[in-house]
């Protein structure tokens, strides 16, 4: 018989990792193909930030809507479903691009990419909040934010080396086969929507999770369920864990999607030397998930911790335009970009101790979906301020400096709300310990 730990993390958590693993292929690849000449020549925008720009915020704004209607969708057909019809999108994007000859097919590629990857965040957040007690889920939530880390970290190695080797169109094909390949039969064969319905768990296993009838968090009843997200919705708190996510979405699509031009045209590197402090960066942000996560199960502290990683961000990102040798500016961004990311691994611990499990696909949906509609406009807002700042991106820190001080705000905020919680959880295991 399996251990009581044993399905949901041989299960589950890897199938998790991988859907972000090899998503963050597809999602990171435009930033570099954008470097590449013959792609830029192609779709006749060679020499225009503005419309590199453009390329990079349109996946955003509609990626960010979607989330709306998949985190709707996954608490009334499931997280597994939702999830292999978003392999199936993202594929069909994939496929797209590589038989682009426009910057209008680009554009659509991107918007299918973006329909269909806007489901990741719900579908983890209502798996992990389903399958995970509460001592796990911060540990369970880094499955997906190694995924999107190391799928980052990898994807710009990989990517690189297909593009110089296969071109960007052989790129794009082979990521639309890894999608069907590997993604789609994990959550076909190992994943289920509760613990009561996967074959390989026990008793003892759904006893200790503490969802026995976890199968009900899934359907009509939750779907219906207007009232609770309107008391989410009018709940202040929500608004400020989605303006910490605002932070991890500007960092990501912003910053992660320039960090390749900035590294090649601000910082002259090669190609092969972009791709390694691309890399680099990601590998950063997966070594501050690990030590996030470990001191987030541990103490409990999300908020004090997000300050602590938004302050690091601050510094670090504020003195980077001024650094003249690029081999110290490169470490200082990839550091300035890994703690600018903290919220992505802590701010879904507290929604899920705010609002608990069963309404994490909606409320997971509509945060996710409002930052990332914000964070849309970050790519955009870059491209304008390098293209009007002759090259520099000196004004584009500037802005990014700002958006990571006004989530250390929000976390501020929240830190003597998530105190009280603590204190009053603390009693409660006192007193039950004590009876």
């Amino acid at each position: 018989m399996l251990t009581r730990s044993a399905s949901r993390w041989l299960y589950i958590a890897p199938s998790i990792f991988m859907l972000w693993f090899l998503s963050n292929f597809d999602k990171l690849s435009i930033s570099i193909f954008v470097t590449n000449h013959d792609f830029l020549s192609a779709l006749h925008i060679l020499n225009n930030p503005a419309a590199v720009g453009l390329i990079l915020s349109i996946f955003v704004w509609p990626y960010g809507i979607c989330n709306f209607f998949w985190g709707f969708m996954v608490d009334r057909y499931g997280p597994r479903r939702i999830a292999m019809v978003s392999i199936l999108g993202w594929t069909l994007a994939m496929l797209v691009g590589g038989l682009a000859y426009s910057y209008g097919a680009i554009v659509a590629s991107r918007l299918i990419l973006a329909l269909a990857e806007s489901a990741l965040w719900p579908v983890s957040l209502k798996l992990t909040s389903t399958w995970f007690p509460r001592p796990e889920r911060a540990r369970a939530q880094t499955t997906y934010f190694y995924g999107q880390v190391l799928g980052f970290l990898f994807g710009a190695l990989v990517v690189t080396a297909l593009l110089l080797s296969v071109g960007w169109r052989g790129a794009y094909f082979i990521l639309a086969g890894l999608a069907l390949v590997v993604a789609l039969p994990m959550f076909l064969l190992l994943v289920r929507d509760a613990p009561s319905q996967h074959y390989a768990t026990s008793p003892a296993e759904r006893e200790y999770i503490g969802e026995a009838d976890a199968a009900l968090l899934v359907g009509k009843e939750v779907f219906r369920d207007w009232s609770a997200t309107a008391r989410g919705l009018s709940d202040w708190r929500f608004w400020l864990l989605t303006g910490t996510m605002l932070v991890s979405s500007v960092a990501s699509f912003g910053l992660g999607g320039w960090l390749p031009s900035y590294l090649k045209t601000a910082r002259h590197f090669p190609p092969t030397v972009m791709a390694f402090w691309v890399s680099a960066a990601w590998a950063v942000a997966a070594a501050v998930a690990l030590l996030t996560s470990w001191l987030g199960d541990r103490s409990h502290r999300f908020s004090l911790l997000g300050i602590v990683g938004l302050v690091i961000a601050t510094v670090v990102l504020w003195v980077t335009p001024t650094t003249q040798d690029p081999n110290v500016a490169a470490p200082l961004v990839a550091l300035g970009l890994a703690t600018a990311l903290v919220p992505t691994y802590l701010t879904p611990g507290l929604l899920q101790e705010f609002y608990g499990a069963r309404l994490q696909g909606r409320l997971g949906g509509l945060m996710m979906g409002i930052s990332n509609l914000l964070s849309g406009f970050a790519p955009l807002v870059i491209g304008l301020l390098v293209a009007s700042g002759k090259g520099s991106f000196s004004g584009a820190f500037t802005f990014l400096v700002a958006i990571i001080v006004a989530g250390m705000i929000c976390y501020a905020i929240l830190l003597p709300v998530e105190v009280r919680r603590n204190r009053l959880a603390a009693q409660a295991q006192e007193a039950q310990t004590a009876g």
